[in-house]
């Protein structure tokens, strides 16, 4: 079951058909109505889809880099182990990784620090979205569309039957972001 939309021009997507990835989770599917996260503050829910195969996944990344770290329980938690392993995934998965394409949703800078925290580098949203891009384009990959920064926590949902993509910023319906199989940006949410 896809996207309904109401007579007001409302996005509805009913929760129980979508596998949603939790902080540090990769979730990979193929053909199941949706994937996505929710609540993605300084996180970056990083999609991936053939539309070919329509198999499709979703990692909740926390933190830009897991070098050195002891707790590797769960690569999506670190951008630099999220974006191989969400690949290899979708690969066994039946994605053809030439054909992999991804969207970005998250990266805010939703919290705020005293005035000795630009010396912390604190700014885990900024970090995130810059390991991503950064990741991504050391792999060759195609990042089709963004919806990242702010200061507002997004959720966002991947619908494998369509290859659409929805964001919600703050509190809001969710809104088509993207079409993968079109390989363009349909609405700046």
């Amino acid at each position: 079951m896809g996207p309904t939309r109401f007579g007001d021009g409302r996005l509805v997507v009913e929760t129980k058909d979508i596998l949603l990835a939790r902080l540090g989770e990769i979730h990979v599917a193929r053909k199941a109505p949706m994937v996505g996260c929710h609540g993605l503050g300084s996180c970056i829910g990083l999609m991936a889809y053939d539309s070919i195969t329509q198999v499709g996944g979703v990692a909740h990344v926390v933190l830009p880099d897991g070098t050195g770290r002891k707790d590797l329980d769960l690569p999506g938690r670190y951008m630099n182990l999220a974006i191989p392993t969400l690949i290899d995934e979708l690969v066994a998965a039946g994605a053809g990784r030439t054909r992999l394409k991804f969207v970005a949703v998250g990266g805010a800078n939703v919290f705020k620090f005293g005035a000795g925290a630009p010396s912390l580098n604190l700014n885990i949203g900024d970090r995130n979205i810059q390991a991503m891009r950064d990741g991504l384009a050391a792999l060759n990959t195609c990042l089709e569309a963004e919806f990242v920064g702010g200061t507002q926590a997004t959720s966002t949902q991947l619908c494998l039957e369509t290859g659409q993509v929805f964001v919600a910023c703050g509190s809001r319906e969710m809104n088509l972001l993207h079409k993968f199989a079109e390989g363009r940006n349909v609405r700046a949410a």
